[in-house]
């Protein structure tokens, strides 16, 4: 995704982007702290809101509703109002980075990868939390259907899991193995079509 020159100006470092859910919006997150919301992806105006998330270097994002979460390099995943920016609180912390987080299609639980090696399963309403270990090396990334999530690591693999029992259903060997994030060669995305689940 690319903007406008001069619209997304956050400090230098890694931005952090994701689309709003009706598909026009769009959410920054950077190094420095701030996110920002615009009004759509080719405007030349300042944005529409700007509010600071407590802490350095945000490294993902994403929108629901009226909600908006974000996770940092303070080791944790945060959730906001949206689009005002008023802080709700802390979803999870982790003992290291949030690497990736995916919703369910209900909206109603969502699953947290970090450099840990670990899952997080939380439930939104009642923030219970469920720490979930299999992989070997940090999370890419995370995909959440409603019934099955999941996972791929820089250990090589890909995993499918069940949301009730945390039993691993699948494992398949589809990537390079690195020991870090940055240093993947690939980024591993999942994703769950909800038109061709059958759960």
């Amino acid at each position: 995704m690319s903007f406008t020159a001069g619209v997304c100006d956050h400090e230098e470092g890694r931005v952090a982007v994701a689309y709003h859910s009706n598909g026009v919006e769009v959410i920054t997150g950077g190094a420095d702290g701030d996110i920002k919301i615009y009004a759509d992806v080719t405007t030349t105006e300042e944005p529409t809101h700007n509010f600071f998330a407590d802490s350095f270097n945000v490294t993902y994002i994403y929108q629901w509703g009226d909600f908006l979460a974000a996770a940092s390099e303070s080791w944790s995943l945060q959730k906001w109002s949206y689009p005002e920016g008023d802080k709700i609180g802390f979803l999870g912390k982790f003992a290291g980075n949030v690497t990736h987080f995916s919703l369910n299609f209900s909206q109603t639980k969502i699953v947290v990868g970090s450099e840990e090696f670990t899952i997080k399963l939380i439930d939104l309403k009642s923030e219970n939390q469920d720490t979930i270990k299999g992989h070997t090396a940090p999370i890419l990334r995370t995909a959440f259907g409603e019934s099955y999530f999941a996972s791929s690591s820089c250990d090589g693999s890909m995993r499918i899991w069940s949301v009730e029992s945390h039993e691993q259903l699948m494992t398949r060997d589809l990537y390079p193995r690195s020991g870090d994030v940055d240093l993947s060669k690939v980024s591993a995305p999942l994703h769950f079509d909800r038109h061709l689940m059958k759960e």
